[in-house]
């Protein structure tokens, strides 16, 4: 397993690094649905559906724009040696084909629940996928990281990439309501309800451009 190894220096040379690049392929930022609560107490485990390369862009400047989260992402092994950078933005790796290595990254990923004010995020979905497809090709990999007795919530997250009037397209965000860990535990097909109906939300909120904010310009 790869351990994520955050680094001072180059969290901010990336935090512009990133802004840079969403900026130059991507008109504008917006944000659906209600402003997220802020998450003092707990820790949060965060399910983004994956719809692109860019994802891992598009978490990580959510979160810091809307939260004082300390994020850490999961990311296929084979991902994080292509992508290395993210490693030190908070990613580490799980080889979904090493038993041994599943087992060390959920332990990892455990440890990083504990913190309340934390952030994690396993994306269910292990795939890119197309925004409308349905079903997806959910997987219940995140049962197996939730402790019932953690001071944790999960959050839905959707994103959607959005063509209007201009050259280069939207990137459009609606964080779902938390829920509790222990409900996901015992009845996983409540996440996988919630998750489908934030993706609704936000195609609704595209179909009538209901935007409530743009991060690109405040």
């Amino acid at each position: 397993m790869i351990a994520s190894k955050k680094n001072r220096t180059a969290r901010i040379i990336f935090n512009h690094y990133i802004e840079w690049q969403l900026k130059k392929y991507f008109t504008n930022f917006y944000l659906c649905g209600e402003r997220p609560p802020q998450f003092y107490n707990n820790s949060v485990l965060i399910a983004p559906n994956h719809i692109s390369w860019w994802d891992g862009f598009f978490i990580d400047y959510f979160i810091r724009k809307e939260t004082l989260l300390d994020l850490k992402i999961m990311m296929l092994e084979s991902q994080l040696k292509k992508y290395w950078f993210f490693r030190y933005l908070g990613a580490f790796s799980i080889n979904t084909k090493n038993f041994i290595s599943v087992k060390e990254s959920i332990i990892y990923a455990r440890k990083q629940l504990e913190k309340k004010n934390n952030a994690l995020v396993i994306y269910p979905q292990g795939a890119i996928e197309q925004f409308d497809k349905r079903p997806l090709s959910i997987k219940k990999g995140i049962q197996t990281v939730i402790i019932p007795s953690m001071n944790t919530l999960l959050v839905p997250m959707a994103f959607k990439i959005l063509y209007c009037e201009k050259k280069f397209p939207a990137i459009l965000a609606r964080m779902g309501e938390p829920v509790e860990t222990k409900l996901i535990k015992s009845d996983f097909d409540f996440f996988e309800k919630a998750f489908y109906k934030n993706l609704d939300l936000l195609s609704e909120a595209a179909e009538s451009r209901d935007f409530i904010k743009d991060y690109f310009h405040q």
